[in-house]
């Protein structure tokens, strides 16, 4: 099949499913087996604190409890000395 007797449309498609086909086959072989899952850690605040009196002017934030969740930015498998 020549692509010279195709109309501009198809030869556009068949470039952008090579490109996809391309991308797809080196993302796959860019990927690592050896991925770790972060685990977060999780801290539930509360504020004032529990079972505590607390003292609030108009427009303060009388109660606040949130779930805060962090992870690990990097992790090493050796630790590091300064």
């Amino acid at each position: 099949m020549k692509l010279d007797r195709l109309p501009s449309v198809a030869k556009d498609m068949i470039r952008i499913a090579v490109v996809a086909a391309v991308a797809l086959a080196v993302s796959a072989c860019a990927s690592t087996d050896t991925v770790m899952a972060l685990v977060p850690r999780t801290d539930m605040i509360h504020r004032p604190a529990l079972d505590t009196p607390a003292e609030a002017e108009l427009g303060d934030t009388i109660v606040e409890k949130a779930k805060f969740t962090t992870y690990d930015g990097l992790v090493l498998k050796n630790q590091l000395l300064f």
